[in-house]
């Protein structure tokens, strides 16, 4: 045994003695250095520069919370799901425009920015992020049909497609079985969108109101919609002129976001989900 111990020394232990041994004086060379750059830090840099430094840091994140909140307004006000694609550049030169001149925010500017920025090259980077979301792999040959309907200028294809796979989407995510009504549809909305602690920081709570407004707006046949991408609305035949390249923009962006949003839901919010549909079925279903 004590033969064994000695070569399993000789092989493994003694290679690294001999190791830190070679390296010591490289260590100590590089602790000396470190000890050099630092006084020189604090030779050349004063502590209140740092402390500057720090505090513009601090209100550079306050602007850009606050440029956030600003830019995903804009976007809900002027149709558009604020989707989080969108650089942080953009995000503050659109808030900033906003904030300097809110008539220079024009429903003709968003309108041009969407269609330039969302080009099919955008769309393509998404469908391509789509084939690696283990939650939509089972929906992938629609979407991939969707994508394909959209570039080549088929939104009348397109747009009623990806709005089938939304509410399913959801259901799925939530494990949900059985009879699902609207107000089931809501509560997982809710649930997935509206309940978030880091509001501030994306887009949640913003894609659930443009959600609701947009989407889940009721129609009376014989008048006009309440919005161009009316779920209802299309598919039940009653808005036959949603085709166009901005609805369908619209749509795979909320897609998207949606798809985002149920990738990172944790088994927290999955079980709370569950529980209020639950306790829905419960009060309702006798």
């Amino acid at each position: 045994m004590g033969e064994m111990i000695s070569t399993i020394r000789e092989r493994l232990v003694q290679p690294i003695l001999d190791f830190n041994e070679i390296m010591q004086p490289v260590f100590q060379s590089i602790n000396t250095k470190m000890s050099e750059i630092g006084d020189l830090i604090r030779k050349h840099i004063d502590e209140s520069d740092i402390e500057n430094a720090v505090t513009r840091f601090k209100q550079g994140i306050i602007e850009t919370e606050e440029d956030l909140k600003i830019f995903k307004s804009v976007m809900v006000e002027m149709g558009y799901p604020p989707h989080e694609g969108i650089d942080i550049s953009t995000v503050r030169t659109i808030a900033q425009s906003y904030k300097e001149n809110k008539e220079s925010i024009t429903p003709d500017v968003i309108q041009e920015f969407m269609c330039v920025y969302y080009d099919s090259k955008f769309i393509k980077t998404i469908s391509l992020e789509w084939e690696n979301n283990k939650v939509i792999q089972k929906r992938l040959p629609i979407l991939r049909n969707v994508v394909m309907a959209h570039n080549q200028g088929m939104y009348n294809v397109a747009i009623p497609t990806i709005l089938t796979q939304l509410e399913s989407l959801l259901v799925d995510a939530f494990h949900i079985k059985g009879k699902v009504n609207g107000e089931i549809i809501k509560i997982l909305w809710e649930n997935l969108l509206k309940n978030n602690e880091d509001a501030n920081l994306n887009f949640d709570r913003e894609i659930h109101d443009y959600y609701v407004k947009n989407i889940l707006i009721g129609f009376e046949h014989g008048k006009a919609a309440g919005s161009e991408i009316s779920r209802n609305a299309i598919l039940h035949g009653a808005d036959i002129d949603y085709g166009q390249l901005l609805n369908s923009i619209k749509t795979i962006l909320l897609f998207d976001c949606v798809v985002n949003a149920v990738f990172e839901m944790d088994e927290k919010k999955v079980s709370n989900g569950k529980t209020a549909v639950r306790n829905y079925r419960k009060a309702n279903y006798r």
